[in-house]
């Protein structure tokens, strides 16, 4: 019993030492920004929250659209996205269309004719929506890609993907979506406030093709530490052990 003792105090020294650092360093580094149209604490990575919150639909490849001439009806196209997220067209060859709004390509698009036509007046038409799905991943019951309904939001899709599991952070849920050039934008959703009814009026919408991962909370990130290194190491060395929990 002694030997079983001294081997396992200073393993769990080295466990919870790195453990304590970590929530240091996560004080530290981490940055909350509270969005003023929530109650919920939405904080960008590598974006912000009102971008995030944003209901202005976002062109994605494989989204089919009218690109209308009025006076130059001899220009009128129906293009689908490609996968690389742009569109060809007559005079302006190819542009980038995934990322942005239609309102958005519309202007570009008149300003890119406007070297070509005499103003010209240009709409751009939503025909159909392709690749409507998000992926779900982490600690959920069933990762998997999960088809994007009108106005999903992250919890929903936790919910489509079969909840949280027990070892799921539900204050560190990350959103991971791809911006107008296709960089990856990384933001940090709290979904146990919603969860708990604390910020029922959270307006925060996904877009096709957003990963939505929940990571382990600490504890669970440990009781895997214990289970590579501990556990293991006394099994090897012929101890038995258990475990208790309160």
């Amino acid at each position: 019993m002694k030997k079983i003792i001294w081997l396992i105090t200073p393993i769990v020294g080295l466990l919870l030492g790195p453990l304590n650092g970590c929530a240091t360093n996560n004080k530290q580094v981490r940055h909350e920004t509270q969005d003023t149209s929530t109650s919920a604490l939405v904080t960008g990575a590598t974006g912000t929250a009102e971008h995030m919150a944003s209901t202005d639909y976002l062109i994605h490849p494989g989204d089919e659209l009218s690109i209308k001439f009025f006076y130059n009806p001899e220009l009128n196209d129906d293009v689908v996205v490609r996968p690389d997220g742009k569109i060809s067209l007559q005079l302006v060859d190819e542009l980038q269309a995934s990322g942005k709004t239609p309102s958005q390509l519309d202007q570009e698009l008149t300003e890119l004719y406007s070297a070509e036509l005499k103003k010209p007046t240009i709409t751009v038409i939503m025909r159909s929506f392709g690749g409507q799905q998000i992926f779900v991943g982490g600690e959920v019951g069933r990762p998997q890609a999960v088809k994007l309904t009108p106005q999903m939001t992250p919890l929903q899709a936790v919910m489509n993907a079969g909840g949280f599991l027990d070892t799921a952070d539900q204050n560190s849920v990350m959103v991971i979506r791809a911006d107008a050039d296709n960089q990856a934008q990384t933001y940090s959703v709290n979904l146990e406030q919603i969860a708990d009814g604390n910020s029922p009026d959270l307006k925060f919408q996904l877009h096709p093709g957003d990963v939505v991962f929940i990571p382990k909370t600490g504890v669970a990130k440990a009781d895997v530490w214990v289970d590579q290194h501990i556990r293991r190491f006394l099994l090897f060395n012929g101890f038995n052990y258990s475990l208790r929990r309160n």
